[in-house]
């Protein structure tokens, strides 16, 4: 790929064509070689804003702040928040910017890209959402109620790209949630949109789309769209992630490279119960006769205190049976304040003489109701499918059309036995991955390597369940 050229010379400030990639004309003079035609590609040039250039001057005339300066970023002025310090940035070039375009992209600029300039009053969202079917790349789309509306047409919009979930998953881990969309159309309807994490930690830079859900599909209906909507993201430079459900776009493109693959289950739930009760494999409907035989009793609940009950049984699962870190319980009050409220979620507890044995968590989003977590402590009693079964006669009861089981692994013989005995289709989940051509991050694998180790240790059954649950809320985002 090409690299962008940013070259200074007098005349207006442009994007032009320069050998597949791109070029700035200024009307000032280099502030390092003081060239007045200077010109050069790739980030090695000290010319290209860092900080040892004294005396950045940008296309206006102004002087980049010394604060600016120290974060070693931005020499010609575009009008961007900078990612990293959140200083009025002054330049599209670097990849830490907001909305770098660059590459073989950039001479496709001026002519399809316009990324919109932030608010200074308001740094980190978008003045508004253009109309005019250009490409748009808005950073921290919290409190954008146009956006998620332009959004919640979309047939492949579900229950991950929603605003309730995305948001609770932000303020949970601190995320800043972004989108690459194009613009609304007069009906409010954009024609689409990538939501997106870009994310800096100790396993490095990468971009993921959909950061904790069991999938995320692009919100794109054709070639055209996925690929005028992708190139932004793949422009910056860092690996990307897509989990895929039923938008196959994303598979075919031969940039992207099938990683994993994990099963998917549903259950039609417009159908009458009795038709859905004769369609369960008989294993299922016996597992039920016995939980009830066995006296379990299944209580539904909002209540934030049951969530917590649930969520004891779901860390000790973790622990002893899968030696994995919980989630941390800020997880879960954030769904409860984003669900609870408008009815959309549901704790069904699976009790014995008033005691929990096991729990199950329904969020219910488009129709849809999402069968996202359970834990149980006793399974000879089979409350797991007792549980499964009231959820779907809630759910056909509200008018809901699905039952989504989410994702399963295949290296899980049991828990996909489990789901298939209720599920009327089966499909699959690709995990899709971009990496740039030559990118090297040696810390990912380092760092893999020891949160592997941190993560064996800190599970073992000898370390006590509030220290575990205290280093998954510490730990926990960078799994990501």
């Amino acid at each position: 790929m090409a690299s962008s050229n940013w070259r200074q010379t007098s005349g207006l400030r442009t994007w032009v064509a320069s050998f597949g990639g791109s070029a700035w004309t200024s009307s000032h003079n280099c502030s390092m070689c003081f060239a007045g035609t200077c010109q050069w590609s790739g980030l090695g040039h000290h010319c290209r804003g860092k900080s040892s250039c004294s005396q950045p001057s940008n296309a206006e005339g102004t002087t980049v702040s010394l604060a600016l300066q120290d974060c070693g970023k931005s020499v010609v002025a575009t009008g961007y928040p900078c990612r990293k310090c959140w200083h009025w940035t002054l330049s599209m070039l670097d990849h830490d910017r907001c909305g770098s375009i660059s590459g073989s992209f950039g001479a496709l600029l001026e002519r399809f890209y316009s990324i919109e300039p932030l608010d200074r009053s308001k740094i980190g969202r978008s003045r508004g959402i253009s109309r005019d079917g250009r490409i748009r790349m808005l950073e921290h789309i919290d409190g954008q109620p146009e956006m998620w509306r332009a959004i919640a047409h979309h047939p492949l919009n579900s229950l991950f790209s929603s605003q309730s979930w995305t948001e609770a998953v932000a303020r949970t881990y601190g995320f800043k949630i972004s989108v690459s969309m194009k613009g609304i159309q007069n009906d409010g309807k954009a024609d689409g949109a990538i939501l997106y994490c870009q994310l800096s930690d100790l396993r490095g830079e990468r971009i993921v789309c959909g950061p904790f859900s069991d999938y995320c599909d692009p919100l794109v209906s054709d070639v055209g769209t996925w690929r005028e909507l992708v190139a932004p993201l793949i422009s910056l430079g860092f690996p990307i992630t897509l989990r895929c459900l039923s938008n196959e776009l994303p598979a075919i493109d031969k940039r992207f490279v099938k990683v994993s693959e994990a099963a998917w289950h549903g259950v039609d739930l417009a159908r009458p119960e009795l038709e859905i009760w004769d369609s369960f494999l008989a294993a299922a409907r016996q597992n039920i006769r016995k939980a009830r035989r066995s006296g379990v009793k299944v209580r539904a609940s909002q209540e934030l205190q049951d969530l917590h009950v649930f969520y004891e049984m779901h860390c000790h699962v973790r622990k002893s049976r899968y030696r994995l870190l919980p989630q941390p319980f800020a997880f879960f009050e954030n769904l409860h304040a984003s669900f609870a409220g408008n009815d959309q979620l549901t704790i069904l507890l699976a009790e014995v003489d008033g005691s929990p044995v096991a729990a199950s968590v329904f969020l219910e989003c488009r129709g849809t109701l999402y069968y996202k977590f359970n834990a149980s402590l006793e399974r000879s009693l089979c409350p797991n499918d007792l549980l499964i079964w009231e959820g779907i006669r809630i759910g056909q009861r509200r008018g809901l059309k699905l039952l989504d089981f989410g994702a399963s692994d295949l290296d899980q013989p049991g828990l996909l036995r489990f789901k298939r005995k209720f599920a009327t289709v089966e499909r699959r989940i690709f995990r899709l991955q971009f990496e740039p051509e030559g990118y090297l991050d040696r810390r990912a694998s380092a760092v893999n390597k020891t949160l592997s180790s941190l993560t064996y240790w800190l599970t073992d059954p000898s370390v006590p369940d509030p220290i575990t649950q205290a280093v998954g809320a510490e730990l926990y985002g960078v799994f990501c």
